[in-house]
């Protein structure tokens, strides 16, 4: 979202990007023109910031993202007196896995109303064309009003952030690196990746380093710990954390994983093919296949199968590779070519709503 924030302001065109409560660790990226406006609130509890702010400034178009955003833009504009802003909701995973993933009443709840609430808005894009398509089933909407738009991962600061120095020594030992990268969640499948490394170092040293944050379900990682000692792989395995510029990491890793049950289009791996990294992802719901092409760009494997995942990384391993051909493969992912397809998008809804009249 920063990306779409910063690749319209590019244009001239004027962006409020609007952020309930949380870390700044991405302030520092988003370009001095975006007039930064803080709610001050979790999405949900920001309902009656967001109209408040809807009412007074009225703009032409109100984009959200994820499903506790996409409701709280729904409602506030449901509930903000005459307030004619176009609101476009982006799905940036595979709602009808998502659906089946979940756990716990407030989880069911906010489907429940996701379900109910995603089709008064005035269009939706997704992250990808798997995805569009099971939205489209799943929220019951008129495909005439949803459009892929692929994410802007790909900019010339990509390039210039990934080509900083990274300290770490399995860079300086000449280790074979497997690289993943994103929060440790059950959804992102670890577990099966480091069976699946545990196997592999039956036949090559080589190392795993994950990238992204461990204290989003503490007692996941705590069990993903417990399994890397069980396969004595303590030495084989680290977690670095978040990074604000993950990038160099995988600019300077042999190999990069998607390990997850379900996705919507993970971004992730766009990045690792444009910085050269051989691929290896799970066939999952959905974007894999899409990205690479149904597995000629890459290795695709069954979700969960760990043995399938470890054949994909000794393959990559073995493997001569251009590190220069993945920037040729992300050319539709790049900015310019996101930022042209949103604002068609903005200028087809709202020229809608001016037929409409």
């Amino acid at each position: 979202m920063i990306n779409f924030a910063n690749g319209l302001a590019a244009r001239q065109i004027p962006v409020d990007l609007l952020v309930g409560r949380g870390p700044d660790d991405f302030r520092s990226i988003v370009d001095q023109s975006v007039n930064i406006i803080e709610l001050q609130r979790g999405m949900l509890g920001s309902i009656p910031a967001l109209r408040s702010y809807l009412c007074r400034e009225q703009p032409d178009v109100l984009l959200s993202s994820l499903m506790n955003a996409n409701i709280a833009a729904v409602l506030a504009r449901i509930f903000g007196f005459g307030v004619k802003s176009k609101i476009i909701l982006r799905e940036a995973t595979t709602p009808s896995e998502n659906a089946r993933s979940i756990n716990g009443w407030k989880s069911h709840l906010l489907m429940f109303l996701a379900k109910r609430l995603t089709h008064h808005g005035d269009h939706l894009i997704s992250a990808g064309e798997a995805c569009r398509v099971d939205a489209v089933k799943y929220y019951g909407l008129d495909p005439e009003k949803t459009t892929t738009v692929y994410s802007s991962f790909i900019n010339p600061k990509f390039y210039e952030s990934a080509g900083q120095p990274v300290e770490h020594r399995w860079f300086k030992d000449g280790s074979r690196i497997v690289a993943t990268m994103g929060r440790v969640m059950p959804v992102k499948d670890f577990p099966t990746l480091v069976a699946a490394l545990a196997i592999v170092r039956q036949s090559m040293d080589a190392k795993l380093i994950v990238i992204g944050e461990t204290n989003r379900d503490r007692t996941h990682f705590e069990l993903l710990q417990q399994q890397i000692r069980d396969l004595n792989l303590q030495d084989s395995v680290d977690f670095v954390g978040f990074h604000q510029n993950p990038f160099p990491f995988l600019a300077q890793s042999e190999v990069y994983v998607l390990s997850s049950k379900f996705e919507g289009l993970p971004g992730a791996l766009v990045q690792a093919m444009a910085l050269g990294c051989k691929l290896v992802a799970t066939d999952c719901k959905s974007g894999p296949r899409e990205i690479l092409k149904d597995g000629s760009r890459g290795v695709l494997v069954p979700v969960g199968d760990s043995q399938g995942i470890a054949t994909g990384i000794l393959k990559q391993l073995n493997t001569d590779h251009d590190r220069l051909t993945g920037r040729e493969w992300t050319q539709e992912f790049s900015e310019a070519m996101s930022i042209d397809n949103l604002i068609n998008v903005f200028n087809k809804t709202l020229q809608n709503s001016a037929s409409e009249k």
